[in-house]
C-alpha cells in the first residue's frame, strides 16, 4: 500500500516597519558673533612693564559696553576700566597686580551676549472710550537686557479701534470702541547678531480692555 506525503508550504509576507512623522515647525539657528579679539596694549615699556594705576589702553576688535577685562582669568572690578568703542577700553592696573620686581600677567577680554527678558504674559492699563490712551511697553513688561534700539510690532491679534503700536514701543490713540481685545507684539534688540542681519526676539502675549 503506498502513502502519499503531502507537504504543505506556508508563506509568510514580511511588511516593513511603519513610521509615522509629525508635523513640522520652522526654526532658525545662527551661529554667535565672533569674539573680541586683542591686538596690542598700550602706555608698555620696551620690555612690556607698566606702572599700577597707569591707564593701559586695551586694543581690539568686538568690544561691547558689556565687555569685562580679566588678569590671569580673574574680573577686574568694574571701576578699573571703562568701554570707549568697539575697538578700546581703558584700563587702570590696580596696585594688587604690581610687586616692586614685577609680576607677568595676562590680559583678556570677555564679552557675554546680550540677553532680552521681559514680564510675560502681560497686562495693560484699561482705557476709556474717547479718551487719549498712552502706554510705553518697555516700561510695563520691565524690559531689561539686550542692545538697544529695540523695534516693536503687532505679532497677531487686534488694538482696540484707535489705539497703535509704533516701532518705539508705545501704544497710543484714542480708543473708539468698548470691549476686549489680545494681541500678541515682538520686540527685537540690536545687539551683535543684527550684524548678521539677525536679531534676538522676544514674543509676550498683551491684553488691554476699554471700557465705557
Amino acid at each position: 500500500m503506498k502513502k502519499w506525503i503531502g507537504i504543505v508550504v506556508l508563506l509568510l509576507s514580511a511588511t516593513g516597519v511603519r513610521a509615522q512623522t509629525s508635523n513640522g515647525l520652522p526654526f532658525t539657528a545662527v551661529t554667535p558673533p565672533p569674539p573680541p579679539v586683542l591686538t596690542s596694549l598700550g602706555n608698555l615699556s620696551p620690555t612690556g612693564k607698566i606702572y599700577t594705576g597707569q591707564v593701559m589702553p586695551i586694543n581690539g576688535t568686538g568690544f561691547t559696553a558689556s565687555c569685562v577685562v580679566n588678569v590671569d582669568g580673574t574680573a577686574q572690578p568694574a571701576s578699573t576700566f571703562a568701554f570707549s568703542s568697539a575697538t578700546l577700553i581703558n584700563f587702570t592696573v590696580p596696585a594688587s597686580l604690581g610687586s616692586s620686581t614685577g609680576v607677568a600677567h595676562t590680559v583678556t577680554v570677555s564679552c557675554p551676549l546680550a540677553v532680552l527678558t521681559m514680564n510675560s504674559p502681560v497686562t495693560l492699563p484699561n482705557a476709556k472710550v474717547g479718551t487719549p490712551y498712552q502706554m510705553f511697553l518697555a516700561i510695563v513688561t520691565n524690559l531689561s537686557g539686550g542692545t538697544a534700539p529695540y523695534t516693536w510690532s503687532l505679532s497677531s491679534g487686534s488694538l482696540p479701534t484707535g489705539l497703535s503700536l509704533s516701532p518705539s514701543g508705545v501704544v497710543s490713540g484714542t480708543p473708539s470702541g468698548a470691549g476686549s481685545f489680545s494681541f500678541s507684539f515682538t520686540v527685537k534688540d540690536s545687539s551683535g547678531l543684527s550684524l548678521r542681519q539677525e536679531k534676538k526676539t522676544l514674543a509676550v502675549e498683551a491684553v488691554i480692555v476699554a471700557k465705557k
